[in-house]
């Protein structure tokens, strides 16, 4: 795992050595995935690597909706430990097996909780 804490600079090539060995990229960013961090990660990572290997890709964020404001509703919104996991897990294989983890309540704090 990767976790850089900007985009400029961003250490374009950490990532490009990653992909290189799995093949694998998935992005997942606090914001809306439309013009977010995830596009501007993946964009030079392919343009790196589209010639050399073939990379399975997949960005998480925000879903393109207005950000709720209830929490029923935000387990829905925002990426989460779970989601992120079920992803990360389903990605080798095509993103045809949908596992989800069980939920753990000594987790929850650990989760994001919105901005309100």
């Amino acid at each position: 795992m990767i976790d850089p804490i900007w985009l400029s600079p961003l250490d374009i090539d950490a990532i490009v050595e990653s992909v290189h060995k799995t093949r694998r990229l998935c992005v997942v960013d606090s914001g809306w995935t439309t013009c977010g961090a995830s596009g501007e990660i993946i964009a030079p990572v392919i343009e790196r690597t589209q010639e050399k290997c073939k990379v399975r890709v997949h960005r998480m964020g925000f879903a393109p909706v207005t950000c709720p404001t209830t929490p029923s509703l935000e387990a829905y919104f925002y990426p989460n430990a779970r989601t992120i996991a079920s992803t990360a897990y389903d990605l080798p294989q095509g993103g045809t097996i949908c596992w989800m983890p069980q939920e753990r309540a000594d987790l929850k704090s650990l989760e994001f909780k919105g901005p309100f």
